[in-house]
């Protein structure tokens, strides 16, 4: 497995594993695989271009070595406080989970948040599991709830001193 940094030409593996997490796990996030899914190819390339470089927002995916195939994903990007990052779109696919995957991820968005001059990494969760997994990666409720727009999932708030 390795976890790496987006490039401008992995816009079709975004779009593949986006896409797949959206439909594999629905609830977890705030968008939708139907609001997703009709994107055109420019703006997947966008995306992947914008997240390849710079320190305000970041892209890694984890790829399985043998195939280069994307079986995880996750996003983060400065929030309105400069040392405030946040921590969006983490999907690992399910045959990779317990594997280490997800951590390598997280901590792969949490080594890039401290070069690029952050102190604290924010996420939302809904699903219990995720919760666990995240608390494990250090990660503590911090209080705030909200209702999750599309589904009767409530978001928790989860912050992560780095």
């Amino acid at each position: 497995m390795t976890v790496r940094r987006i490039t401008p030409a992995d816009a079709l593996r975004l779009r593949d594993v986006r896409l797949r997490a959206l439909a594999t796990d629905p609830r977890a996030f705030g968008s939708t695989y139907a609001l997703e899914a009709p994107r055109s190819p420019s703006a997947w390339e966008t995306w992947a271009r914008e997240h390849a470089s710079g320190a305000d927002k970041a892209t890694f995916l984890a790829l399985r070595e043998a195939t280069v195939d994307a079986v995880g994903l996750v996003m983060s990007k400065r929030m309105d406080e400069p040392r405030r990052f946040g921590l969006f779109s983490m999907w690992v696919d399910g045959a990779e989970r317990r594997r280490g995957t997800g951590r390598e991820l997280v901590e792969a968005v949490a080594a890039w948040v401290v070069a690029s001059g952050g102190t604290h990494l924010n996420l939302w969760v809904t699903q219990p599991g995720a919760r666990l997994f995240y608390e494990r990666c250090g990660f503590v409720d911090d209080g705030r709830r909200e209702p999750l727009a599309h589904s009767p999932d409530v978001k928790i708030w989860m912050t992560r001193e780095l």
